[in-house]
């Protein structure tokens, strides 16, 4: 995830209504945040769905974290947009850019006011995804020796 990060001029997560319970996408948050990434999410719960139609509103992945300097939420710091609900299209693609520009300056700002950029949030990852990373990297690497 760090590596795809990388050389990205912003981080933009769509929230729906399980977003915040994502493990990989948590995991994303806290890289990108570290990196000292701006960020910005963006409710999605008003765009139609083939299969369920509009779903619930998802609860905002960035209250999980905490920043460590002040025991600040990562949410005081990151916007996240609600789209109008009977045109969500439209106005995601009529305000990105402008989203993402501020999130971008906001970020900037916050970087010279040295605010501290270390999120943590513990457990992550759940202990069996942890476990499977192991033993996936184990098999990587003893493939590699034969």
């Amino acid at each position: 995830i760090a590596e795809n990060l990388k050389n990205k001029s912003c981080v933009v997560v769509l929230i729906g209504t399980d977003t915040f319970k994502r493990p990989w996408v948590l995991h994303e948050i806290k890289q990108a945040w570290n990196m000292r990434k701006p960020i910005l999410g963006i409710y999605i719960h008003n765009l139609n769905c083939l299969k369920t139609g509009k779903c619930a509103k998802g609860s905002n992945p960035f209250e999980k974290f905490t920043i460590q300097k002040d025991n600040k939420k990562l949410s005081d710091f990151v916007k996240c947009y609600d789209p109008k609900s009977l045109d969500a299209y439209n106005d995601i693609a009529n305000n990105i850019d402008t989203w993402i520009e501020q999130a971008i300056i906001s970020r900037k700002i916050l970087n010279k006011k040295n605010i501290n950029c270390k999120v943590s949030f513990q457990n992550i990852l759940p202990e069996k995804i942890h476990k499977k990373r192991i033993n996936l990297k184990l098999q990587i690497f003893h493939m590699r020796l034969l």
